[in-house]
């Protein structure tokens, strides 16, 4: 801040005294007063505005002077409003009250994609591990052909293509709408696709899927909705209480919405830990005796129903089943996006 900027900036209020005091002066003169009086008085209100001024840069140009070193010393420029305190000035408060509001709105977006960076870092950092067994045991089977079996390689082909799905659909989870296509599905034919996809998972397993949707349809995306249903169908194997298992899938529709539960018959879940099974990460007590057991699954199903607008709930009585309910909202205008 020099003094050509300040005058600058002062010039409406500079040039308003200069008039005053000319007024001043053919006013003092018209009503009698002798001119050596109108022209001290005038010299009295000259020195007032200069000191007024003068003490007013000096301590503007201080205050910027600390403003300017105090932001240079920050790593984080973007924190000026918080370190620095504004002038008594109100407008000064007002710019710094407005300027603490928009760095705090940034900085959340910034922790916010810091934390999607670091989640993100995690899943590939746990998925690389995933995927590091099936290709090893792939390695060492066509090592030794004898012992090559086909429906060995087909199921571990089909985990890796699981794998790395989930990894596609982790990557796309937070930019949803720029990869589906929104349109009036059959949950018949959605689910019967999603069986097919899993289908030497599920036979290998020895489980069994029962599909009652009838008519039912609901607006959605369909490859969206597969993938979620592969998660479901994946724990329902993983899960398991036997060598087998029965998984029943049916619709129900309602006044404002169409209901879609999966329904499996294997170990459950505990109820102290059903309110978490959506969490990052989280395994729980069957997770700890399961191998395979990632926490990302669900919870990426999760993060694509809140996407979609499609609410997901889970319900488990442990030991006899675990039910997974979709609430798909009924509209037709959805089918216009």
């Amino acid at each position: 801040m020099n003094l050509a900027n300040y005058i600058r900036d002062r010039l409406p209020g500079i040039l308003g005294q200069m008039t005053g005091i000319v007024l001043l002066f053919f006013y003092l003169l018209i009503i009698g007063v002798g001119k050596d009086d109108a022209s001290l008085i005038l010299i009295v209100w000259l020195f007032g505005v200069f000191i007024f001024y003068g003490a007013d840069f000096w301590k503007r140009k201080r205050y910027f002077d600390e403003l300017e070193e105090t932001f240079g010393a920050l790593d984080e420029k973007y924190l000026i409003a918080e370190v620095a305190q504004p002038e008594y000035h109100l407008e000064d408060q007002i710019y710094f009250d407005m300027l603490r509001r928009s760095n705090k709105s940034e900085i959340e977006k910034i922790r916010d994609l810091e934390s999607q960076k670091q989640e993100y870092k995690e899943y590939i950092e746990t998925w690389i591990h995933e995927v590091k067994t099936p290709l090893s045991v792939l390695e060492l089977m066509c090592a030794n052909q004898k012992e090559l079996d086909s429906r060995k390689v087909r199921l571990l082909a089909e985990r890796l293509d699981r794998d790395v799905e989930m990894a596609l659909y982790y990557a796309r989870a937070d930019q949803v709408s720029k990869d589906y296509r929104i349109r009036e599905i059959s949950l018949e034919h959605t689910v019967r696709e999603a069986v097919k996809r899993q289908k030497q998972l599920l036979i290998s397993n020895g489980m069994s899927v029962d599909i009652d949707c009838g008519d039912a349809t609901a607006f959605c995306d369909e490859k969206w909705i597969e993938f979620i249903l592969g998660q479901m169908f994946a724990n329902a194997v993983k899960y398991k209480k036997g060598a087998c298992g029965h998984i029943q899938v049916s619709a129900r529709k309602k006044q404002e919405a169409v209901l879609l539960i999966v329904e499996d018959d294997g170990i459950g879940i505990r109820q102290e830990e059903i309110r978490r099974i959506f969490e990052k990460g989280f395994t729980g007590t069957n997770g700890r005796t399961h191998e395979h057991a990632t926490g990302i699954g669900l919870y990426l199903s999760r993060k694509l129903c809140d996407k979609l607008g499609i609410a997901i709930k889970a319900e488990s009585e442990e030991g006899k089943f675990t039910r997974f309910l979709l609430t798909f909202p009924k509209g037709t205008f959805l089918s216009k996006l």
